[in-house]
This record gives structure tokens, C-alpha cells and sequence, in this order.
């Protein structure tokens, strides 16, 4: 008799690409879960294998059964528990959706009813000639200053309006660092520079959907965003744009005085994240006056 895996199968879909490759589903399953690769993460029920075939390069996640222990432990905390590939499918469908460049799906099956068991996976195509933003300041001793100047800045006023965009369309990331977005390498060697610059953002299998963002989790993100921009060693200047650009007013400054408790806690979550990571400084925080 098939095991609960075997015998419920809720969704299956492979890109013409890898559905050439196998006589039938069964198969398809059989060959993927071994498809061999190199491995790149792997924790408890899942592992991420960067895969090759016919020369392309591609990213699978593999997903097992997590245990009903690990489902109570989240619905204890109050977390929706993370059971499978189908939360990270249907994010990059959403943020598609809503006009955000994302990871290209090539393949996604799940099955299994029981939750505690479910098995899925989710093919990517690999991200060639991207780099994460927390590494570009990496380069930017190859750069002008003043082109360096208009290129941080034009980065900046693209991430707060992606960021909007994300949030308008209900969405959140809740690991929303700046590994996590990726621009094109060209752009950062000043090579074909694309105006504004392309962003794309990835690690969606945490975000959320809903009509609209609660505060709270629009907090969660800001304060990422701004924290992990310490890389750049950002300045008040720079915090103020995206501000104003996020929110998309005419001044950040009026903006922090209207939305005081608001932004005070993004700004003091942003330090706190700061503090924690060892700088024994702050932020350059603003306090509401000027204007960027």
C-alpha cells in the first residue's frame, strides 16, 4: 500500500524545460528528489542543491515531512508553520503580480495530505549577473565619486519604492535584509547602467499575504532595511530619502512629524538591530528636521 506521500498528489507543475525531461510524474518526482547537485543549505527536512542540466543551472528545494512537532511548536508561538515549497511559490506569483522582479519559477510539486509529512519542492532558475546589495559597496572603490554618489542614491529611492510596492500589494517579507535584494553586477561597474537601477528580491518562503500590511510587520521590514544598510555606512541624508520616497511625500521631514510613533519605532528597532550586531556605535538617526 502507497504511504500518504505517494497516494495524494496536490499540485504539480514542471516548465517545458524539465517536463521534456521525464515520461511522467512519477518519474519526475523520482528523478528530482535525487537529482544530484551541490548542496548549499541544508536544515532538518529541507535542503537547497543547486542543480545543471543541459548546461543551464538551476536551484531546488527540497522539502520533507517537518513532524507535527515542529508544527505545534510554531502554532504555540502563534507563527503559521512553514510546511512546504507551496509558501515561496505562491509569493513570487504575488510579487510578480504586483509588478516586483523576483526569482523565475521553472518547477513546483507538492503531495501528501498530512501536513506533518508533505513533500515538495520549488525550482528556480539560477540568478546569473546579480549581486546582493549587502556585498556592492564591496565595489564601489572602482567608481567615481560623484557617479558613486548618484548611483547610491538612485539604489536607495528604487529599494523604498520597491518596498512600497511590496507593502501597497499586502505583502511582507519579515527577512527583509539586504541580502535578500539584488541588482545586476553591470550596474555596479557602471557597465550598461540601467536607470533607475533593476532590483530584484529574493528569499520569499517567510513572507505574508493579506488585504493590507499590519503596522507592525511594515515595521519589521523598514527596520531590516535600514539596519542592514549600515554596510554603506548610510547617512542621515540617505535614511531621509527613503523615507520620503517610501512614503512618497514631498518631505521626510514632515513626514517623521506626522508619523512620529511610526517611524520613531522603525528607527529605534533599526539601532537596536545595530547595537546587537556589535558596532558599539548608532545609526545616524534623523529627527525630523531637513529635508532629502
Amino acid at each position: 500500500m502507497k504511504n500518504d506521500a505517494e497516494n495524494s498528489t496536490t499540485d504539480f507543475w514542471l516548465s517545458p524545460f524539465w517536463r521534456d525531461r521525464f515520461s511522467d510524474r512519477a518519474e519526475a518526482w523520482d528523478k528530482l528528489f535525487r537529482w544530484p547537485g551541490e548542496t548549499v543549505r541544508k536544515v532538518k527536512s529541507r535542503e537547497t542543491v543547486r542543480i545543471e542540466a543541459s548546461g543551464r543551472r538551476f536551484y531546488i528545494k527540497r522539502h520533507g515531512g517537518v513532524g507535527w512537532m515542529e508544527i505545534l511548536k510554531d502554532l504555540v508561538r502563534l507563527k503559521r508553520p512553514v510546511v512546504g515549497a507551496r509558501p515561496e511559490y505562491e509569493s513570487i506569483g504575488h510579487m510578480r503580480t504586483a509588478g516586483i522582479r523576483t526569482l523565475t519559477p521553472a518547477g513546483f510539486g507538492e503531495r501528501g495530505g498530512n501536513p506533518a509529512r508533505r513533500q515538495s519542492f520549488l525550482i528556480t532558475e539560477e540568478l546569473e549577473g546579480w549581486i546582493k546589495l549587502s556585498r556592492i559597496h564591496e565595489h564601489w572603490a572602482k567608481l567615481q565619486q560623484e557617479s558613486l554618489s548618484s548611483y547610491r542614491r538612485s539604489l536607495i529611492i528604487e529599494a523604498a519604492k520597491t518596498t512600497r510596492r511590496m507593502h501597497e500589494a499586502g505583502l511582507n517579507h519579515r527577512d527583509y535584509y539586504l541580502c535578500h535584494l539584488l541588482t545586476p553586477a553591470r550596474d555596479c561597474a557602471g557597465i550598461e547602467r540601467s536607470n533607475p537601477p533593476e532590483l530584484l528580491v529574493v528569499d520569499l518562503h517567510r513572507m505574508q499575504r493579506r488585504s493590507s500590511v499590519p503596522r507592525r510587520w511594515k515595521q519589521k521590514d523598514l527596520a531590516a532595511v535600514l539596519f542592514s544598510a549600515a554596510h554603506w555606512e548610510v547617512s542621515r541624508k540617505e535614511i531621509l530619502c527613503f523615507i520620503r520616497h517610501y512614503t512618497g511625500v514631498r518631505s521626510a521631514a514632515a513626514e517623521l512629524r506626522t508619523n512620529r510613533r511610526f517611524w520613531r519605532t522603525v528607527l529605534r528597532k533599526a539601532d537596536r538591530l545595530y547595537r546587537r550586531g556589535g558596532k558599539g556605535e548608532t545609526l545616524p538617526l534623523p529627527q525630523g528636521k531637513g529635508r532629502a
